[in-house]
Parts: structure tokens; sequence; C-alpha cells
């Protein structure tokens, strides 16, 4: 096969994949909206952790999605950790990113999933989906980032008028007091993965998760699919180490929790060491 016919597949079977995975997302959705009434917040504890009643129930969604479709994929997701297939390939899951927007009715959670192998760096397809709005945020590796089908870029970094996004709560750094006063403004949105996505789409100039400790960091499925739609729209992220910033990469662990620094412009770097 010609390097034009195997880009030519390469493309369809994303195409499909991007099918596949939007409507995993809009099944959580339907599920989500056929419990309405139910108590979503209640915790359950029939495994090795306690997790929501809603978190396990879009997790099962696509669960039962990728084996009834025989997609030749394992699953990692943030509730079951890593179902093994025997596939080459792994789908990425976070089920609900932003639960407690989500039990508590704030319009702003996702489905986030992203396909790859080895590590982040080798995640080829990303997808997140805001389960309130249908709002879908989807990339191919070299391909481009897109929302609801139109291409997105990320901003130039200016002072002036300057957002950045992020966490901030009981478990962030000292050292990051400094970082938050920067910006003209600062948003705590509850949602990496959309979070993620606002700086891809040019609304804001960074997102930051930076942690205490790694017991509190972001997990692989926060952080797979965003970053490479991120990517892809332009932008990139890095890890704060006391050597500096070190490029961002994960492996497909289930343990690992890292702080990050995403961006969309890299002269936003600069920025932050003045």
């Amino acid at each position: 096969m010609g390097a034009t016919a195997r880009q030519g597949s390469e493309v369809s079977q994303d195409c499909d994949l991007q099918s596949h995975m939007k409507r995993m997302c809009e099944a959580v959705a339907s599920r989500a909206n056929d419990e309405r009434g139910r108590d979503m917040s209640m915790k359950v504890t029939d495994r090795k952790k306690s997790t929501r009643v809603i978190d396990r129930m879009a997790e099962e969604v696509v669960v039962q999605y990728v084996e009834r479709n025989g997609l030749p994929l394992n699953v990692l997701s943030e509730e079951a950790g890593l179902i093994d297939r025997g596939f080459e390939e792994t789908l990425i899951v976070d089920p609900i990113d932003g639960t407690h927007n989500a039990i508590r009715g704030i319009p702003f959670y996702s489905t986030a999933l992203a396909v790859g192998k080895g590590d982040t760096s080798g995640v080829r397809c990303g997808l997140v989906m805001n389960l309130a709005t249908a709002d879908t945020f989807w990339a191919s590796k070299g391909e481009g980032a897109y929302l609801n089908g139109s291409r997105i870029r990320t901003r130039r970094f200016a002072e002036t008028g300057s957002m950045f996004l992020g966490y901030i709560g009981r478990h962030t750094s000292k050292d990051v007091d400094r970082i938050y006063r920067l910006p003209t403004r600062f948003r705590a949105l509850g949602c990496a993965s959309l979070e993620l996505c606002l700086v891809a789409s040019g609304k804001a100039d960074a997102y930051l998760t930076l942690t205490a400790s790694s017991d509190y960091g972001l997990h692989v499925w926060d952080i797979a699919a965003a970053c490479l739609i991120l990517d892809e729209a332009g932008g990139g992220s890095v890890i704060p180490t006391d050597k500096g910033y070190q490029p961002m990469k994960m492996g497909f662990d289930a343990e690992e929790r890292i702080s990050i620094i995403s961006y969309g412009d890299r002269g936003f770097l600069e920025f932050i060491k003045a």
C-alpha cells in the first residue's frame, strides 16, 4: 500500500473512531438524562474505592459500548482502572469530568475519551464533550483541532486582559500564589478537560493545576484527550519540576498523578517566569 493510500486509510479509521467516541458520549448523556431524579451524588463502594453513582453509571455505558460494538481497544478508566482486552491500543476514559458540577446542576462537565498506546505521546485521537450542551471538541494527531466541526486555534498571549484557568483549593502548592496573581482574571471552573479545551479554542490563555504533592495531581484520563486537542490547536503543556519545565508525558498508569501547566502561546511561560 502506498503512502497516500495508507494516509487515506488512517483518516477513514479516525473518522470511524470519532463517530464511535461521539456516540459513547451521547449514550452517557442520554443515560444521565434517563436517571434524572435519582440521587447521582450517592457513593457506592463495591470496588476498591468509593465513587459517585454518576461516575459509575457513565463508565458502565462506555465499557458496554466498547464490548457491544467489538472495538479493538483496552479500556483505562477512572473508576475501573485498566480493563485489558488483549489489544494494542487503549481507550482512556474519564466517564464524568467535573462530577461536582454535574451533581450540583452546573452545566460544565464532560466525558473525555482518548485512544493511543504506550503513553500520552502515543495518543492519536481525543474527544471531549460537554454533556450539558453537547459541544464537542475533537482532535486527530497531525490533523488539527475542532469544536463542533469548526477548526479552533489558540490565541496569542498578551498580559493585558489575560485569563488563566485552573485548580484552586486546599491542596494547591504554596508556591503558586504569585502565578495566580499574575493574570487580569483567574477562573476555577471545576472540569480540567473542558478548561483545557477553552485554552485550545482561544477563550483563555492557560490552565494550571499545581498541587502540594503528587497525591492530589491530575490523572492521565483527566488530560489525555484535552492535551492532544490543545497541542493540535497550537498550544502545549509542561510539567513543572525543580529543574524547570519538562515536556508533559504520562504513562497509561492508573496511579500516576502530576501537576501541569498548559498554555495557548509559549510566550506565556516566559511571562510567568519573570
